[in-house]
């Protein structure tokens, strides 16, 4: 059986004539204007709806209080390329020394020429950092757990992220080898076995300009690398 527009005209009029006799002409002003109110709410919710993209995921609702520079180098729903000049170091340790040889990093640059692009990927980023032109590469992406997870060859860093005075900061709280095995597809590492980055990001003077500080360290061997420097969003 179906319902033509007579009767569903003729039904609409009757619930409307029930929901008068039964709370009266105020009443359904009362309602009306609750409606109302309720679909503002929906309209402001939209408008403050977190990005569908990697960082502002992971911040939230915080996302809308970072600076609009760094929301600029973050927020990847398109690629992102950016440039500057930047200062790279390296650790002087006999250790170091060794596992820089192995690592392949960039070498010491007081004045380096650094491109920054960033790809989203699905649901990953992949971050490609160009030092004088020499690549290095990781992908980024949000672990079960909802903390950044940064991978580097087989190491997986995994950091949990904060914003104060400007700054994001970077704090790792983990890392993880992935090993291409079907027993074992991880293992997490001990923090006395495990190397540790420490970084931040801070807006720069103007709404494109962002300074980065990046630290990387290993057990015995200590400072291992370390760029800082400037970059600049650029207009793809």
């Amino acid at each position: 059986m179906t319902l033509g527009a007579s009767h569903v005209s003729s039904a609409g009029g009757n619930l409307f004539r029930l929901v008068c006799l039964r709370y009266g002409l105020q009443g359904m002003r009362n309602l009306s204007t609750m409606v109302g109110r309720y679909g503002e709410r929906l309209d402001r919710l939209r408008e403050t709806r977190v990005p569908d993209a990697l960082y502002p995921h992971l911040f939230g609702v915080a996302w809308s209080e970072i600076d609009t520079a760094l929301q600029r180098m973050h927020c990847n729903c398109e690629p992102v390329h950016a440039a500057g000049v930047f200062r790279i170091s390296h650790g002087t340790s006999l250790g170091a020394k060794l596992l820089l040889l192995f690592l392949r990093l960039p070498p010491p640059n007081a004045a380096a020429q650094v491109e920054l692009i960033v790809r989203p990927v699905g649901e990953s980023e992949t971050w490609l950092r160009l030092f004088d032109g020499q690549p290095v590469v990781t992908v980024q992406r949000e672990s079960v757990s909802g903390l950044l997870a940064e991978r580097f060859g087989p190491l997986e860093f995994r950091f949990r992220l904060s914003f104060a005075d400007h700054t994001i900061l970077y704090r790792q709280v983990g890392v993880i080898l992935r090993l291409a095995l079907p027993f074992f597809p991880e293992i997490p590492l001990p923090r006395w076995a495990s190397p540790h980055v420490s970084a931040w990001e801070t807006a720069g003077a103007s709404g494109m300009e962002t300074r980065i500080l990046v630290e990387v360290s290993a057990p015995l061997a200590g400072l291992l690398f370390s760029y800082e420097g400037k970059l600049r969003r650029e207009q793809v």
